[in-house]
């Protein structure tokens, strides 16, 4: 996996990389999701927050906080969960166009990811994620 050119574009920008997980998704079975995610991107060296949903709507909440917070900068909040959690953080984030929604699925039912066409896989579907903010910045 090759992302050097968002670790490039990382370095001279204030665009952030925030992942918002569900702990509870998939009755637990999200976390182990999310360590091979955190795993990917700690050995890749690319720079990423994370947090954890404590309630239902908290997704919701940390999105919209988040967007605000960039300022109108350049952000990418990646959902790790179910259909529900990815619902709660685009909703957060709908009236800001600031910020790109990203989704590793990581629920039972997963319907959102298979009517997108989003990788099973989260590896499969980190990399598709890097690879379109990499190409996000190639056209800038």
């Amino acid at each position: 996996m090759n992302h050097e050119d968002f670790l490039e574009d990382k370095a001279h920008s204030r665009e952030e990389l925030k992942f918002i997980i569900n702990p509870q998704a998939k009755n637990g079975s999200c976390l182990k999701v999310w360590k091979k995610v955190e795993q990917m991107l700690k050995e890749e060296n690319i720079p990423f927050s994370a947090a954890r949903t404590e309630y239902q709507g908290h997704a919701r909440e940390l999105a919209k906080i988040y967007a605000e917070q960039a300022g109108g900068q350049r952000l990418y909040l990646v959902a790790v969960g179910g259909d529900g959690t990815v619902h709660e953080v685009m909703n957060g984030a709908v009236s800001h166009r600031n910020v790109t929604v990203g989704f590793i699925p990581g629920g039972s039912g997963n319907d959102f990811s298979r009517g997108f066409r989003i990788p099973k896989d989260p590896a499969e579907s980190l990399k598709a994620i890097l690879k379109g903010i990499s190409h996000f910045f190639c056209k800038s």
